[in-house]
């Protein structure tokens, strides 16, 4: 009996370090359901920043609640959601770069703390949105976004893994941001701790085990 224990507290012990080791992200495409998946939740979005009547305003960096938006390759422009009207609108003000369509075109995101939750409505001007999303702690996630203009997708990730800092890399189009949603926390408890408390658990029955031996 006290081997078999032994060897049940090694193996959760050994699966606690692996997972421990690589960090668990999940990517979410629905806004509902990153809502769900967190807790601490705070939305930062682009209105208000613009006066009456102005339609643009360039930055770089923009500063919005703490939250640096910059890009290495254009300005950042705060814009009306009307600035296209009539030929189309956004659901709320928004920022776009001012660099013509290439193949790097980034939008850097610097968080004010660390985070373990991230979400982002996003879009292009004038054709389907492809590209990246990385976070600083090393997880990338490519996606196909809106193919719409004047509309916007969403994509959402939870980590095990707290980050502090977002890239938006947008493939030969101007990149569209109407709101970037962060959370500090996951709603459900991560896998790794639930690991630890079955190892403390074992570890209890095999003290247990001694003392009546």
């Amino acid at each position: 009996m006290k081997a078999v224990v032994r060897v049940l507290c090694a193996l959760v012990l050994a699966g606690l370090t692996a997972r421990s080791a690589a960090a668990t992200t999940m990517v979410f495409g629905n806004r509902g359901a990153f809502d769900a998946a967190v807790v601490g939740e705070i939305v930062d979005n682009f209105n208000g920043i613009l006066g009456a009547g102005q339609m643009f305003s360039a930055f770089n960096p923009l500063v919005v609640d703490g939250v640096t938006f910059s890009s290495a390759t254009a300005l950042v422009n705060v814009t009306n959601k009307d600035f296209y009207a009539p030929s189309f609108s956004y659901p709320s003000d928004f920022i776009v770069d001012s660099a013509n369509p290439g193949p790097d075109n980034t939008l850097d995101i610097v968080l004010p703390s660390a985070v373990t939750a991230f979400g982002i409505d996003f879009g292009s001007l004038f054709s389907p949105t492809t590209g990246s999303l990385s976070l600083s702690n090393g997880f990338s996630e490519g996606f196909v976004g809106t193919d719409t203009t004047g509309s916007v997708a969403f994509l959402g990730f939870v980590s095990t893994d707290p980050f502090t800092s977002v890239q938006l890399t947008i493939d030969n189009e101007n990149w569209v941001v109407t709101d970037a949603i962060r959370a500090t926390d996951a709603a459900t408890v991560p896998e790794p701790a639930t690991l630890t408390l079955t190892a403390l658990g074992l570890a209890g029955v095999v003290r247990r085990y001694r003392r009546r031996s």
